[in-house]
């Protein structure tokens, strides 16, 4: 967890603070379980990202459309050349926020769900 947020505050806050602000969306280190909570109550759709707690990187999780009270959660990894990617997507995206923004009008493969 330590290094995970030694990567999130040398390489990551800088990108994705909007004003000095974290977006609404990001909720730092959450486990699946606290997430799942946050969002059990919420409309089909909505999510949030977290700090993976297994590897550097976020988890994508937000309530899918298909299962009453169910999540569903991606794992989001920065690539080499610094492009965002939900892990087994072929889609690379400049930054987080550009990804977020892509699955609000683009399906999430292969559930064809939106954000």
């Amino acid at each position: 967890k330590e290094l995970a947020l030694k990567w999130f505050t040398e390489t990551q806050a800088p990108l994705i603070l909007q004003n000095g602000i974290l977006p609404e969306w990001f909720h730092g280190f959450i486990s699946r379980k606290e997430a799942e909570d946050l969002l059990k109550d919420k409309a089909f759709g909505c999510f949030l990202v977290r700090l993976s707690d297994k590897a550097l990187g976020y988890i994508l999780s937000y309530r899918h459309f298909r299962g009453k009270d169910r999540c569903r959660h991606f794992v989001i990894n920065q690539l080499k050349d610094g492009k965002y990617a939900v892990s087994g997507d072929t889609c690379t995206h400049d930054s987080l926020t550009a990804l977020i923004n892509h699955y609000r009008t683009s399906q999430i493969e292969p559930f064809q769900e939106y954000l």
